[in-house]
């Protein structure tokens, strides 16, 4: 019933209900928007990667985000189409992309990437509870 509660508070239409085979499922929606979300000082930073398929490329990634004390939130990888063993990773992490230390870590993320797109900063919300 969260997407539900999600829906009305959002004035959005629920398509479809119960649907999911597993009844903790939690499902994530992003919300599209054509300007920057400003910062709060509460945020949270949404990006992707694409980093080399070699041993410890992945870790060393993970590295740059604890030297610069930033929390991962959420991390997920995606198979990338057409390739064997090449991957996309999705990451959330605390903080605005304008803050100093997201920066510092964007910087050097950028060194080891292959590729690196900031997809947008968000005010952090406390996830919508069922009644």
């Amino acid at each position: 019933m969260r997407s539900a509660r999600a829906a009305t508070n959002y004035g959005l239409n629920v398509i479809a209900e119960r649907i999911e085979d597993n009844k903790n499922n939690i499902t994530r929606f992003a919300i599209i928007s054509d300007h920057d979300g400003r910062r709060t000082g509460r945020d949270k930073t949404a990006l992707m990667f694409e980093i080399a398929h070699v041993p410890g490329s992945l870790a060393d990634t993970m590295a740059i985000f604890k030297r610069n004390r930033l929390n991962l939130t959420w991390i997920e990888s995606f198979p990338m189409p057409n390739t064997e063993k090449e991957y996309l990773f999705f990451v959330e992490l605390e903080g605005h992309y304008d803050d100093a230390k997201v920066k510092r870590a964007m910087e050097s993320l950028r060194r080891k990437a292959k590729r690196l797109e900031i997809l947008g900063a968000y005010s952090r919300t406390e996830p919508v509870e069922s009644p």
